[in-house]
C-alpha cells in the first residue's frame, strides 16, 4: 500500500515540476526593447458600452489628401453631455442622448469608436471646412460589417439610423 502512494506523490511531483517549467515561455518574457510602444486603436471598446446591448459603432476617415477631419456625433449612448435634434430627415427618429467629438482623425489616427442603442437616429457632424470621406459602421464587433461610405461636405452634417442588427443607413 505504501507503494501506491509513494507513486502518487512522484507523479505529483512530476506534474508539478512540468507546470511550473512552462510558466516562463518566450512569449511571456519582458521585452529587451523599452523603447517598444503599443500603439492604441480607437475601436476596441466594445465591451465598454453602457448597455449590454448597444451597437459598437465606428467611423474611419479614408481620403487623407485633405489632411484631417474633425466630426461631431449626436445621439450616442456613450457621449459626454447632450444634444438634440428634434427633427432630422425622414426616416429618422428624434434625436437625444450623449454628445460626443471624435477630436481630429488624420492618417495616423484614422478611427473613432462610438456606442448606440439599436433602433435609433444619430447624426455626424463635419466640422472642418474640407469634405470627409469616412467609413461608418455599427457592427464593429461583427467579422464582416455592415458599413457605409460617406462623403460629408465641409460644415455639413448628416443623419442616420440604426436598425435592430445595428445595420446603418443614412436618411435623406
Amino acid at each position: 500500500m505504501k507503494k501506491y502512494h509513494f507513486f502518487n506523490i512522484l507523479l505529483c511531483f512530476v506534474f508539478t515540476t512540468f507546470i511550473s517549467s512552462c510558466e516562463r515561455t518566450e512569449l511571456q518574457k519582458a521585452s529587451t526593447n523599452s523603447s517598444e510602444l503599443i500603439t492604441p486603436r480607437e475601436i476596441t471598446a466594445c465591451d465598454q458600452c453602457p448597455n449590454e446591448t448597444d451597437c459598437c459603432c465606428g467611423i474611419e476617415l479614408q481620403d487623407v489628401v485633405n489632411g484631417s477631419a474633425n466630426l461631431r456625433l449626436c445621439g450616442t449612448t456613450d457621449g459626454v453631455g447632450s444634444c438634440l435634434a428634434p427633427s432630422p430627415p425622414n426616416p429618422c427618429i428624434s434625436i437625444s442622448g450623449g454628445g460626443q467629438s471624435t477630436g481630429t482623425l488624420y492618417s495616423g489616427d484614422p478611427k473613432h469608436g462610438f456606442c448606440m442603442a439599436p433602433g435609433t437616429s444619430f447624426y455626424v457632424q463635419n466640422l472642418s471646412s474640407a469634405a470627409a470621406d469616412i467609413y461608418i459602421t455599427c457592427q464593429d464587433d461583427v467579422t464582416f460589417p455592415q458599413k457605409l461610405t460617406i462623403t460629408i461636405p465641409g460644415n455639413t452634417t448628416y443623419y442616420f439610423n440604426t436598425n435592430s442588427g445595428c445595420e446603418v443607413a443614412r436618411c435623406q
